[in-house]
């Protein structure tokens, strides 16, 4: 499923000890992704590359990605990410568009210090399937990922892992 691959990629970064909408700020930049999909029910096997500029909205409510991605299949897709945080509820929230594809992704972000998950579920053939990326700030400038699927969301398969680096 491309649109779960997409968001390996989006999801690239970690909050280092900021809170709130400032914790987003660890994503600002340009980065340069590398990493591998699995062959799965989900992902085909292959190299995955993106390329990812970050910056804050004018008014600093939002982050704003802006991300070319090759995917495993030869194909290259442009997507624009939007990333902000609700003080009331304390939650963030993650909206992904693809060029070509009016479909917005939403699924659940959650940050825990240096960690960033995104989780959430869609029917396969009347089946639930659950799927999250986690993502590692391991340093300023490095982030590792690693995307899986479960059936029962006890038994995870992984589809895709890998690193992505701030070059700018």
């Amino acid at each position: 499923m491309k649109n779960i691959s997409v968001v390996i990629f989006l999801a690239l970064a970690s909050s280092l000890q900021a809170a709130g909408i400032d914790a987003l700020g660890a994503f600002l930049g340009m980065w340069e992704g590398k990493g591998t999909s699995k062959d799965s029910a989900y992902s085909k096997a292959g190299t995955n590359s993106a390329q990812t500029n970050c910056n804050w909205s004018p008014n600093h409510g939002f982050l704003v990605c802006d991300q070319i991605v090759h995917l495993p299949e030869g194909t290259t897709q442009n997507d624009l990410s939007i990333y902000t945080y609700n003080e009331t509820d304390r939650s963030y929230a993650f909206f992904g568009l693809s060029r070509n594809n009016s479909r917005v992704r939403t699924p659940k972000l959650t940050i825990e210090d240096k960690r960033w998950t995104y989780s959430g579920e869609f029917e396969d053939n009347g089946k639930k399937i659950r799927f999250r990326t986690v993502n590692d700030f391991t340093s300023a400038t490095t982030v590792t990922y690693r995307a899986e699927y479960s059936e029962d969301g006890t038994k995870w398969s992984l589809m895709s892992e890998g690193t992505n680096t701030r070059v700018k």
